[in-house]
């Protein structure tokens, strides 16, 4: 891994995320790439209004049943 950040981001943030939140078959389809840097995960957010101020994000999620 060329740049430090991205390898760290990648491993503290992206594996983790696949490991504990991924199905069986997509833990078995996609970790092996990314264990690899085949693939490589980021990690991204935004807000409108906000720009990079994380604790200052308002985000309302609403369930539309459709």
């Amino acid at each position: 891994m060329d740049n430090p950040a991205v390898g760290f981001l990648h491993r503290l943030m992206v594996i983790p995320a696949i490991k504990m939140l991924g199905t069986d078959d997509q833990i078995s389809e996609w970790l092996p790439g990314f264990l690899s840097y085949k693939y490589i995960g980021s990690y991204t957010q935004t807000e409108l209004g906000h720009g990079s101020d994380v604790q200052g994000l308002q985000t309302t999620a609403i369930y539309n049943k459709e």
